[in-house]
C-alpha cells in the first residue's frame, strides 16, 4: 500500500502476490517500488500508476524465500536477497537477471550497494541453504563484492555466532559498515577499509535474545539507530564527542602561525589571493596562496581582540576594529589599512563601544557595523560617511549584522531582528530567546543561518518570509559562526568540539569534519568557494582547506 508521507492519505494498493511481504525499497528517483515475497517472486511497481512492471523470479525453485532487495544508486540495477544463498541481480529496464552470486551464507538477510554503487554489501545468516539446519562454527557475517568482477574483496566472520547477522547499514563515505546479530543481542561495526581501530561491538540485550529487527545508520556515521526485539528504538553514539568517524577531511592546504594568541576572525580578500586574520593583539594579512606573511598592521594600544574584521570590495583596504576597550575608554573607530602597504588610512567615527562584526553588502556600496553601544550603524563606504544611525529594537550589545542580496538586514543577538536599510522592523523577533547570534545570508539573500551559541544548534530561516525551514544538532557544546559557500550549497560552523563542520544546505547532512588542536572559532570561503579558512583558539593557528572535493553536485538534492 502506498500512502501520501506528508498527509497520511492512502494513495493506492499495489497488485502482485498474497504471499507475506518481507520487505520494500523505492528506486533511488521515487518512480519505482519493490517488494519481496516468500512465493520466489520479486515484483517492481511504478509509482505512479501502480501498474505491475516486473515480477522477477528466484534462483532455481519457485519457492525460495527472498528476504531483501535494494536498488543501485543510480537506480538501473536491483539487487535481491535469497534464501537459497544467493544474490541475484536484474536490470531494472528489462527485467532480465544480469548476474548470479553465490555469497558463502545460508540465507541473504540485508543487502545494500556501496555509495558509489560499485560494490554490494552482503549479511547473512548460517542456515543451511539446502535443509534450513543451523550450521557450526564459523559464519560469514558481513562480505563485500566487487560488481565489475564478481568477486568477493572482503570478509568478516563472527566466531561461534549462533544465527550470523540479519541487517545493515552503511556510511555514506562506504568505509564504516553496521550489522546486527540473530540472537545475542549485539550490534557490530566494522571498518571496510582494513582499518581494525574502527571495529568494535555493542551489546543492547543479553545473550540469546530474539534479534534486532533492523538498523539506520546517520550519513556521517555519528549515529546509529536500532529496531528492537522489545518494541523499542535505540540510538547510539558510535563515539564520543570529538572522536567521531567521519568522511575524510579535506586536504589541508596550508596552516598560518604567528599569532601569539587566540585566532578569532579571519576573511578572504574579495580576488581572494589574501587572508586577514584578527587576534588578541594585532591583525596579520597573508598571502592566501604560499602562505607568506604580508603585514602584521601596527594597532595601536586603546583595545585588542579583534572580532571585527572585512576587507573593501576593490580589495584595496583592510578595516579593522577591536573588542576589549580600556577601561572608561568609550570611543572605538573602525580603522581602515592600505592593503599593499599595511598603512593607516583613515578611519569611520561614530561608535561609543566595542565593535564585534563589520560587513559589506553583496553590491559593495553599503557597510554595516555594530557592537556593544546597541546601535547599527550604515555607511557609505565610497564616501567615508555615516548614513544613519539605527537604534537596537531590543536595547543592549548586538552580537552580528549582515546585509543581503536583496537589501535586507539581518540583526542578531539574544533575538533577531529583520530590517530593511531604513531602519524599519520587517518581521516581528525571529524566535531565538537565549545566546547570542551569529548570522549569515546566502548569496542569494533567499536563506538566513543562525547559530545557537551554547546549545550547539543551527537554524536555516527563509531569508523573505521568515518561516523556519530546516535546524539540526550541529556541534556538541559551543558554536561560534556560521558561513555559506559562494553558491550557497554548503554551509561550515566552528566549535568547542574542536572541529569545523561542513554541511549540504539543503538536507543538513554532514559531508565533512576538519579538526582543531582545540577550539575551533571562526572561518571564511574563498570567493571561489574551493577553500575554506578557519581558526583555532587553542593552537593559534589560521588552517586552509581544500572543500572542492565536498561541493554537492549540481541539479542532485
Amino acid at each position: 500500500v502506498l500512502y501520501d508521507a506528508t498527509t497520511g492519505a492512502k494513495l493506492r494498493t499495489l497488485p502482485g502476490s498474497k504471499s507475506h511481504v518481507r520487505a520494500v525499497a523505492f528506486s533511488p528517483d521515487g518512480s519505482l517500488v519493490a517488494g519481496t515475497t516468500f512465493a520466489g517472486v520479486v515484483s517492481v511497481w511504478e509509482v505512479a500508476t501502480g501498474g505491475l512492471r516486473h515480477a522477477l523470479s528466484g534462483p532455481g525453485r519457485s519457492n525460495a524465500w527472498c528476504w531483501t532487495v535494494a536498488f543501485s544508486p543510480d537506480g538501473k540495477t536491483l539487487a535481491t536477497g535469497w534464501g537459497a544463498g544467493a544474490v541475484l541481480l536484474f536490470d531494472v529496464t528489462t527485467g532480465w537477471e544480469v548476474a548470479h552470486l553465490r555469497v558463502g551464507v545460508g540465507e541473504v538477510r540485508w543487502l545494500g550497494f556501496h555509495p558509489n554503487g560499485r560494490s554490494l554489501g552482503v549479511v547473512g545468516n548460517n542456515r543451511s541453504p539446502n535443509n534450513g539446519e543451523i550450521l557450526p562454527g564459523k559464519v560469514i557475517t558481513f562480505g563485500v563484492w566487487d560488481l565489475a568482477t564478481r568477486k568477493e574483496i572482503r570478509r568478516m566472520v563472527v566466531p561461534g555466532s549462533n544465527h550470523g547477522h540479519i541487517g545493515g547499514a552503511w556510511r555514506t563515505d562506504g568505509l564504516l559498515m553496521a550489522s546486527c546479530d540473530g540472537t545475542d543481542g549485539t550490534v557490530r561495526q566494522w571498518s571496510t577499509d582494513g582499518k581494525p581501530e574502527r571495529d568494535q561491538v555493542i551489546r543492547l540485550f543479553p545473550p540469546n535474545s530474539y534479534y534486532l529487527h533492523g538498523l539506520a545508520m546517520s550519513p556521517e556515521g555519528r549515529h546509529l539507530a536500532t529496531a528492537n526485539p522489545d518494541g523499542t528504538l535505540t540510538i547510539l553514539r558510535l563515539a564520543k564527542p570529538g572522536e567521531v568517524f567521519e568522511p575524510k577531511p579535506p586536504p589541508l592546504v596550508i596552516a598560518l602561525a604567528g599569532h601569539t594568541g587566540k585566532v578569532e576572525s579571519v576573511a578572504y580578500s574579495t580576488d581572494g589571493k589574501l587572508l586577514a586574520s584578527g587576534g588578541e593583539e594585532d591583525v596579520r594579512i597573508w598571502d592566501a596562496k604560499s602562505g607568506a606573511l604580508k603585514h602584521a598592521l601596527p594597532v595601536q594600544g586603546k583595545g585588542k581582540r579583534f572580532l571585527a574584521l572585512a576587507f573593501s570590495p576593490d580589495g584595496k583596504f583592510v578595516l579593522t576594529a577591536p573588542h576589549d576597550l580600556p577601561q572608561g575608554e568609550k570611543n572605538n573607530p573602525i580603522s581602515i589599512w592600505e592593503v599593499e602597504t599595511g598603512k593607516p588610512a583613515g578611519t569611520l567615527e561614530g561608535h561609543t563601544g566595542a565593535l564585534l562584526q563589520i560587513s559589506f553588502s553583496p553590491d559593495g556600496k553599503t557597510l554595516v557595523s555594530a557592537g556593544h553601544d546597541a546601535t547599527i550603524r550604515v555607511w557609505d563606504f565610497e564616501k567615508r560617511a555615516e548614513v544613519r544611525a539605527i537604534p537596537w529594537p531590543r536595547g543592549g550589545w548586538i552580537r552580528s549584522v549582515v546585509v543581503s542580496a536583496t537589501g535586507k538586514l539581518a540583526v542578531g543577538s539574544n533575538d533577531i531582528y529583520l530590517l530593511d536599510l531604513e531602519g524599519k522592523v520587517l518581521f516581528t523577533t525571529i524566535p531565538w530567546k537565549t545566546n547570542p547570534a551569529v548570522l549569515a545570508f546566502s548569496p542569494d539573500g533567499q536563506l538566513l543561518a543562525a547559530m545557537n551559541y551554547t546549545k550547539g544548534l543551527v537554524n536555516v530561516w527563509d531569508g523573505t518570509t521568515g518561516k523556519l525551514v530546516r535546524t539540526w544538532q550541529a556541534h556538541d557544546g559551543r558554536i561560534n559562526g556560521v558561513a555559506f559557500s559562494r553558491d550557497g550549497r554548503l554551509l561550515a560552523t566552528p566549535g568547542s568540539d574542536r572541529a569545523v563542520r561542513l554541511w549540504d544546505v539543503a538536507t543538513g547532512r554532514q559531508l565533512a569534519e576538519l579538526p582543531h588542536d582545540g577550539e575551533a572559532y571562526a572561518l571564511a570561503f574563498a570567493p571561489d568557494g574551493k577553500t575554506l579558512a578557519t581558526t583555532g583558539i587553542d593552537d593559534r593557528l589560521v588552517k586552509v582547506w581544500d572543500v572542492a572535493g565536498f561541493l554537492p553536485s549540481p541539479g542532485l538534492p
